[in-house]
């Protein structure tokens, strides 16, 4: 296991196997939007990780919703595999690192494989200022119940420092 801490505040531990990838693939693979990144991948287990993250002040702050956030993520990943099946869960409470969290996820085929991503929000407050916090985790549709498990390993251990 390895321990991280992301943005001086967010810590949490992620099974052997993984690594850390490059700045370059990760904005390979993500759009950045002026947001912080940060992203692990297992070839043998076949799963991404990523979180992003941007910290806001003021009233920007108090309009920031998590759940309206993943909703906006499950629609932009509806119109991008517009022309093949995108099939996503309703939306659903839950909480990330002791902070109340909003989470959905989609199917969809890339390159003829289908594929799961499991996307979650949450914000933290912390000495005047806020973060947003967005995690995504890819896998294969085939490896969602054993890759499921590591996830849910890695959000026990989420916490802020």
């Amino acid at each position: 296991m390895t321990e991280v801490l992301l943005n001086e505040e967010l810590s949490f531990t992620y099974p052997d196997g993984f690594r850390v990838l490059e700045a370059a693939e990760v904005s390979r693979l993500f759009s950045a939007n002026g947001l912080e990144r940060w992203a692990i991948w297992d070839e043998d287990r076949r799963a991404i990780f990523c979180l992003q993250w941007r910290t806001v002040r003021g009233i920007a702050a108090a309009l920031v919703h998590p759940k309206n956030h993943v909703r906006r993520v499950v629609m932009r990943a509806r119109a991008s595999y517009r022309g093949e099946e995108c099939e996503a869960s309703p939306l659903s409470a839950c909480t990330v690192a002791g902070e109340p969290a909003y989470e959905a996820s989609f199917t969809y085929s890339e390159l003829g494989v289908r594929q799961r991503a499991r996307v979650m929000a949450f914000k933290h407050s912390h000495k005047g200022s806020t973060t947003v916090y967005t995690l995504y985790f890819y896998t294969r549709e085939s490896d969602v119940e054993s890759n499921g498990a590591v996830l849910r390993s890695l959000l026990s251990t989420m916490h802020f420092a």
